[in-house]
Formats: structure tokens, sequence, C-alpha cells
């Protein structure tokens, strides 16, 4: 067939070769092409991520600059000016010192006496960022930077602020092995319903602080931080909704300890809820109202409702959130 072919045959190859050719070069130049393509992609990811490292960088070092310079404007008692510097840092780039944590606590606290509460949580907030980095020790003195933001952020209603400062803090002491720490942890992230996957990171708290006190919170050390730390506990079983076991630690809490009016108040508000679940309604209303008795009697002094030298403003401000929640869950005002 070839030999009575071969024109044809010749011609045939002929074009095959070249295809095959043709096909082989094409070949090898689209994958030299995608190889230049992915190096390009590859050399621009760098470039952008080189980038971000820079502008990362220049914010973290004009953070810096800006947390000195109000330092600086804090010593010549400059306060609004070394508010605005501090106020213009974003959350990400909050320098890691305890210069910046001592120019937040003293801008917060200089707007929450002017009763400007959202202003002082947002620095509170910054304040636990920059303390809680700067040092990784388990100790309350570091954990209760939380406290003012996690309250001033809620009583203010800044709840994307507040979710933000729970986050944080059980990130940073999710796995205490403190008890002071946990009592304080649990009453930072317990101030408003969590959801389930928040709730199971808390669980733990709140598991390892009921075995370190014992079941009658004898073991916490002095009466008034046994009488806390049963208060946490019942916030913590007020948050499970379970009234049986809130109502428990609320009564040893109120037999622990005397001290704290804002902590007796707090309790009281936690009591009213839990009678009310269990039908109660007398009892919840005798709670809630004569309970709120000292809170009302301080919001209406001279002072105003959170200014001036008051010492434990942030145990009265969070006996007030409780006692916006109890009003609304009871339907009733303190008031009336």
């Amino acid at each position: 067939l070839i030999r009575r072919n071969r024109l044809a045959f010749a011609v045939g190859g002929m074009a095959f070769c070249t295809l095959a050719v043709g096909f082989g070069s094409s070949t090898v130049l689209f994958l030299r092409e995608s190889q230049v393509r992915r190096e390009q992609v590859r050399l621009r990811s760098e470039a952008e991520l080189a980038r971000a490292e820079e502008t990362k960088l220049r914010g973290q070092a004009e953070a810096r600059e800006a947390c000195a310079q109000a330092a600086v404007k804090l010593s010549y008692g400059e306060i609004e000016q070394a508010d605005q510097l501090l106020a213009a840092i974003p959350w990400d780039f909050v320098p890691s010192s305890l210069e910046a944590a001592d120019a937040y606590r003293k801008v917060g606290d200089w707007h929450r006496q002017a009763g400007r509460i959202q202003e002082a949580g947002e620095r509170f907030t910054a304040l636990a960022g920059a303390i809680s980095t700067v040092d990784g020790s388990d100790v309350h003195q570091i954990s209760g930077g939380f406290l003012p933001a996690a309250i001033a952020t809620c009583e203010a209603g800044d709840w994307s602020r507040y979710a933000q400062v729970r986050k944080a803090a059980l990130e940073r002491f999710g796995g205490t092995r403190n008890p002071i720490v946990a009592e304080q942890i649990l009453k930072v992230c317990m101030l408003r319903p969590a959801d389930a996957a928040t709730m199971a990171q808390i669980a733990k708290l709140g598991k390892f602080l009921e075995g370190a006190i014992g079941p009658e919170g004898v073991n916490a050390g002095a009466e008034e931080s046994g009488a806390w730390h049963c208060y946490s506990l019942a916030l913590w079983y007020h948050r499970c909704d379970d009234p049986a076991l809130t109502i428990r630690w609320a009564e040893l809490s109120l037999g622990h300890g005397k001290l704290s009016a804002p902590r007796v108040v707090s309790v009281h508000m936690l009591l009213a809820m839990a009678r009310h679940r269990t039908g109660e309604i007398d009892a919840a209303h005798k709670h809630l109202v004569d309970g709120a008795k000292p809170l009302l009697t301080l919001m209406k002094s001279e002072s105003g409702k959170w200014g001036g030298e008051l010492g434990d403003w942030v145990d009265w401000m969070n006996a007030h959130i409780l006692l916006r929640e109890a009003e609304t869950a009871i339907g009733l005002s303190a008031e009336n």
C-alpha cells in the first residue's frame, strides 16, 4: 500500500511530523508561560506581604511615638491633647508597654469622671491590650486590667467592643490556674450572654474556680475574696440559666463578706432574676427594689452617675448593668 501511494504517505508523514513538532512546541511554550505566571503571582504576593509588613511596622512605630508624646503631655497636665494622640491609634497598633498602659489608664479615668463612658470604654480596652501583652504573668494585677474595659463598654452599650474585650480576655487567661484571676475573668466574660462556643471556653474557668474554693466557698482565703468568688460563680450559673445554683452561690456570697456595698447590690440583682425564674415573684421584687437602694442613692449624688473620685466605680457600674438587666427581665423598675 505504501509502495503504491508513496507520495500520499510522504505528504501525510510530513504533515504528521509538522503537527507533532508544532504541538510539542506549543506545549513547551504553554508550560513556560504558566511557570512565568506562577512566578509573577508569587512575586506579587511576596511584594504585597512585604508592603503589609512595612505598613504594620510603620504603624507600630508611629503608635509608640504617639504614646511617648502622650506621656509627655500627661506629665504637663495636658490630658486632652494626650487623649487626642491616643485616640488616633488603632486597636491593632496599641503598644505593648507599661508607659502605654499608664497613659490609657489616665485618659480612660478622665473620660469616666466626666461621664463620657463610651470614650472611657475605648481607652480602657486599649489599656487591657497594652498591659496583657507586656506581662505574661498569671496574676490578678494583669487580669484586672480587663475589668474596666468590659464594664465600661457594656455600660455604654458598645457590644462589638465588649465582644472584642471578652475574646482577648479568654485568649489571655482562659487557661489560668489562679483562682483570683479566674474570678475576675468570669466577671469580665459573663456581663452578657454568650454563644455556645464561648460558653464552653468559659466553663473551664467556672469549673476550675468552683473546685478551687470548695463547695462552700471556704477555701478562697479572706472573707471578702471568698464573697467575690462566690458572686462570680453565681453570675456564671445565671448565664447557664441554672437558677438553683445561682441562688446557692449568691446566698453564699452574701454570707461570706459584708464590706463591698456594690457587690451586695449585684448579688441581689442575680437573686431577683433567679427567684423570678423559679416563680417566686414577691421575693424577686423585694430583692430588686430593696437591693437596688444603695445604687440608686449613689446615682442621685452630687458627683453624678460615675463622676468624681468614686474609687470602686467598676463594681458600682457592674451593679448598674445587672440592675438594668433585672428590671428588663422582671418587668419592674427598682424605683417603683
